[in-house]
């Protein structure tokens, strides 16, 4: 019985947090772009980007700030900058070049240059070219 709750309790959490993200948007004027797969490069305030996971509760993947990123086939892969916000807001934020499955779910983040090559080699995604986000243009 204890189990079923903490998985209830556990599912309301991510849903007030996917309703929340989704109001910020809204309330912000900030945008949400596709990538694929269900995935979204979500910016929730001033330079403030993220990447969202697939579903009905959109889970965060990637925390602020995404700076550079690019998207290859299912896979969106980048790179992350600590935030400019006090450290108890940045507590989820891993600096550092980052990989997401958005077919899969699965994250690799917090990764060093090298790291990052050698990982993107290891699932033969070649070198991609890093751009900033932006709401416009293709993913």
């Amino acid at each position: 019985m204890r189990r079923a709750v903490a998985v209830e309790a556990s599912e309301a959490v991510r849903l007030a947090a996917g309703v929340l993200l989704l109001l910020a948007l809204a309330a912000c004027g900030d945008w949400s772009k596709p990538l694929g797969n269900g995935c979204h490069l979500v910016r929730t305030s001033g330079a403030q980007v993220l990447v969202a996971g697939p579903g009905e509760v959109p889970e965060i993947l990637i925390h602020p700030t995404v700076d550079r990123y690019a998207v290859i086939g299912d896979w969106v892969v980048g790179h992350v900058s600590r935030p400019d916000l006090p450290p108890e807001d940045t507590v989820d934020s891993v600096p550092g070049f980052f990989l997401v499955s958005c077919d899969s779910g699965e994250v690799t983040q917090g990764l060093e240059r090298a790291d990052w090559l050698r990982e993107l080699s290891r699932r033969s995604l070649g070198q991609p070219t890093l751009r900033s986000p932006s709401r416009y243009g293709s993913q």
